[in-house]
């Protein structure tokens, strides 16, 4: 073919419409995502275009007639989807300029850890409490990258950083003096989602000055531990008071200096925490 007709059949060629599809290639099921759609070339008045999704619904439709294609109609700029927990995953576009699909992947919204040792309890302040171990995290990203943060607190609601303290689990190296609670903190970088664990519990029960003698613990109901077998009191019920002494329900020792403060409830852990 001579060159000069060579190039006239190339630029006689129509452009080919060029698809693309903009939004999140890895998601979380349940979750409200959108996608973006453009073409390079201008639609054409009668243009047509269908959207599918393999593994989830379109989202843009009414709940009840929510569906997993669109109908074939004007051009969309953009389509809202709701990704089910499949293995196979995809959104596709067919129209009258070409097709294009984008996979997806699945992924689940991040799992900070449970703490296996919730709680700890110290009978005077001259030990180390043991280690607190926290699971690895999962999900938050499709190839996550964590990073580990643990932070201290007087009263489980106020928190600051433990400095160093960037590993998967907790220790320590010097005696508790107080009583005090730990978490960590996720952060998964690509996302930039955080995430915290549930709390742990070190609780440290200084020596009291005088007798110390102890007490028995009889029963324990509603929050209140019931304190007998002592000669001094007798076929009385004696009852702790929180503001003086932070007692685990399970220990069964308490000192005679202790109980006979008051005769008050103790607070549950939630109430504790809404002081």
């Amino acid at each position: 073919m001579p060159l000069l007709l060579f190039f006239v059949a190339l630029f006689a060629t129509p452009l080919i419409a060029q698809l693309s599809i903009k939004g999140p290639s890895c998601v979380v099921p349940g979750v409200i995502y959108q996608y973006e759609i453009s073409n390079s070339n201008k639609w054409a008045a009668t243009s047509k275009m269908k959207v599918c999704i393999d593994g989830g619904i379109v989202a843009d439709m009414e709940q009840s007639k929510r569906k997993n294609c669109t109908d074939n109609d004007a051009p969309l700029s953009a389509v809202r989807v709701i990704w089910n927990n499949v293995s196979k995953t995809s959104i596709t576009i067919s129209s009258s300029a070409g097709t294009k699909t984008m996979t997806v992947s699945i992924t689940q919204q991040l799992q900070p850890g449970v703490i296996s040792n919730k709680e700890q309890n110290l009978l005077d302040t001259t030990h180390t409490p043991a280690m607190i171990s926290c699971p690895a995290v999962i999900g938050g990203s499709c190839s996550p990258v964590y990073s580990y943060q643990w932070q201290q607190s007087a009263d489980a609601i106020r928190w600051k950083d433990i400095y160093g303290a960037t590993g998967q689990n907790l220790s320590f190296t010097d005696a508790q003096k107080q009583t005090g609670y730990y978490r960590r903190q996720v952060i998964e970088k690509g996302s930039g989602t955080i995430a915290y664990s549930d709390i742990a519990e070190v609780l440290v029960f200084p020596a009291f000055p005088g007798d110390s003698s102890v007490f028995k613990i009889d029963s324990t109901t509603s929050g209140i531990i019931r304190i007998v077998n002592s000669d001094v009191y007798s076929g009385q019920n004696n009852f702790i008071d929180w503001s003086s002494m932070w007692m685990n329900a399970s220990k069964n020792m308490i000192s005679k200096q202790d109980a006979i403060l008051t005769t008050r409830k103790i607070p549950s852990i939630n109430q504790r925490k809404s002081l």
